[in-house]
């Protein structure tokens, strides 16, 4: 739930949004304190504990996949060519200056050239990975230090929750557990990582220090055996390599220009991303002495759709609806309209879930989907709230 208010002019921009002075901006109810019995309505797991009162507060939740994808079909939008499983191995230059990508596609082993301008170089965890020698000796670009992030998920009627739960998890540190598309989500994590980038398991001692954390709090005694799925994934933390630092690891987003003209924005996390953004563009126009300052504040991503608007397709459960319009908002008409073409698209693709095996069709059509990896863990998320009921019998 929320409210709208009027950013005050001359009010100072949060990092997770940038507004224009005038513009509706949408906030959060306000914190307060609530009995144990609203506790029990937003948390039924915690029945056994009869809580006795409980401090309400309200923040904002995402599908990081479907965040992607939709800010890729908007950049499509506006005339950006959008490539996957191609790999950037070096940069074209002339005098010292890159024109432009040496590339590989990873699936053909064609190697291909890609000429442009400006060069930005906004790969996270992989930031240090083009031109390292450059970024570290000119730039002074401290080391990236991946942070692994692990989850795991549960049946919601294992561990019901209509609200999320802040739950302690020793040694002053806590976790979050949470409501996330029909599952109840568990993480995360923090800790350095140092194996491989091209795929990062979830830790076997990670997944155990939720459980315990989460059967403390809830008084249950969940085993890896119930998990629905578990995941992680590497924060691109900056590290400046001194040991004498006792903080020597950083979570802002950093900005770096060498001498071969490449931009380089890493560190940050999702909700400061259109912050990055507007620092790397904003620097592109200014370095050209343009007057173009960064759009992003003013441009709405997707177009929403409300679940009643949709057209009903016949074969297709009430439950999908609502599930269709968030993931992928008026574009959801394409997959109901894939599900009224051939029947047995609109069935789901996991019993007890809302995707549809349309889904898949339009994840490889519209989506660059390449793999049915790509369709479970990429597109759709069921490679992480359903992963036992995908395994082959």
């Amino acid at each position: 739930r929320g409210r709208r208010a009027r950013a005050e002019r001359g009010a100072p921009l949060d990092e997770e949004s940038v507004r224009s002075e005038d513009s509706e901006s949408w906030s959060p109810e306000r914190h307060r304190t609530i009995s144990g019995e609203e506790v029990l309505e937003l948390l039924p797991a915690l029945g056994a504990r009869e809580p006795t009162s409980g401090y309400l507060f309200y923040d904002c939740q995402t599908d990081d996949v479907r965040l992607v994808l939709t800010v890729l079909g908007e950049a499509e939008r506006f005339g950006a060519v959008c490539a996957n499983r191609i790999d950037v191995t070096g940069l074209l230059e002339r005098d010292g200056l890159a024109l432009g990508v040496q590339a590989t596609d990873s699936e053909t082993g064609e190697t291909l050239q890609v000429r442009a301008a400006n060069i930005v170089n906004a790969t996270g965890v992989w930031a240090d990975r083009l031109r390292p020698e450059e970024l570290h000796d000119e730039a002074e670009l401290p080391r990236i230090r991946p942070s692994r992030g692990t989850h795991i998920t549960l049946h919601h009627d294992d561990l019901p929750l209509v609200g999320g739960a802040i739950v302690p998890a020793g040694e002053g540190r806590t976790i979050f557990a949470l409501p996330w598309l029909g599952r109840t989500l568990i993480g995360t994590t923090d800790n350095d990582y140092e194996g491989s980038l091209e795929h990062v398991p979830p830790a076997a001692e990670d997944v155990d220090y939720l459980l315990a954390a989460v059967n403390e709090f809830f008084s249950s005694t969940f085993t890896p055996a119930d998990l629905t799925g578990a995941y992680a994934g590497v924060r691109p933390l900056i590290s400046t390599g001194d040991p004498k630092k006792s903080v020597d690891i950083s979570r802002k987003a950093e900005l770096y220009e060498t001498s071969s003209g490449m931009i380089t924005i890493t560190g940050g996390k999702l909700t400061t991303w259109r912050r990055m953004a507007k620092l790397a563009v904003d620097r592109l126009v200014e370095r050209e002495a343009r007057e173009a300052p960064c759009r992003t504040h003013e441009i709405p991503l997707g177009a929403a759709i409300a679940p009643e608007e949709l057209p009903r397709v016949e074969g297709v459960g009430e439950e999908a609806y609502p599930a269709l319009a968030a993931r992928y908002g008026h574009a959801a008409k394409e997959a109901l309209a894939l599900a009224a073409e051939r029947g047995e698209l609109a069935q789901p693709i996991v019993p007890g879930l809302p995707d549809l095996l349309a889904e898949v069709a339009l994840a490889a059509r519209r989506e660059q989907a390449r793999s049915i990896g790509d369709v479970l863990l990429r597109r759709t998320r069921l490679g992480l709230l359903a992963a036992r009921a995908l395994e082959p019998d």
